[in-house]
């Protein structure tokens, strides 16, 4: 009997807590986060571009993988500018001046994150040219060593 009632009572909980998270999502209107579209390529398109954005809540987790509230919000709108028409890259262009370069997967090169892309080659090549002269001395100083040994054996 304990059982029943321990049971029970989780279960008026539980509903109430279900109870809430429709509500809220009725209220937001976030319905389309996590309902597919009734069109089979919209609803492809638009999975394919969540794969391409990234959650900034989340670290190195898109859209379509995170469950943060942020990402839902962001499915809602991918849906919703589908649904409407939108192509894709107007939806990311969206996106990108919405959240910053960050919320993009494959992020343009320009400006900062150019800076970003060419600054490892450039210290590369930097260290080469430091490095190189190096070894050309030490090198040098090998012959110069082997001469004078070979000298001091001939007197």
């Amino acid at each position: 009997m304990i059982r029943l009632c321990i049971l029970s009572l989780f279960l008026m909980i539980a509903s109430g807590a279900f109870a809430q998270t429709a509500n809220k999502a009725q209220e937001t209107g976030l319905f389309y986060a996590n309902e597919q579209l009734a069109d089979a390529r919209d609803e492809q398109a638009a999975f394919d571009l969540m794969l391409e954005l990234r959650c900034i809540q989340c670290q190195g987790q898109s859209i379509a993988d995170s469950d943060a509230p942020i990402a839902e919000a962001m499915r809602h709108q991918v849906r919703l500018q589908i649904e409407q028409g939108k192509q894709q890259d107007e939806i990311k262009d969206w996106m990108i001046a919405r959240y910053g370069d960050y919320v993009s997967f494959d992020p343009s090169a320009t400006g900062v994150s150019l800076a970003l892309w060419l600054a490892p080659i450039l210290i590369f090549l930097l260290a080469l040219y430091l490095v190189i002269p190096l070894f050309r001395k030490t090198k040098d100083q090998k012959i110069e060593t082997q001469t004078d040994t070979q000298d001091e054996e001939v007197i």
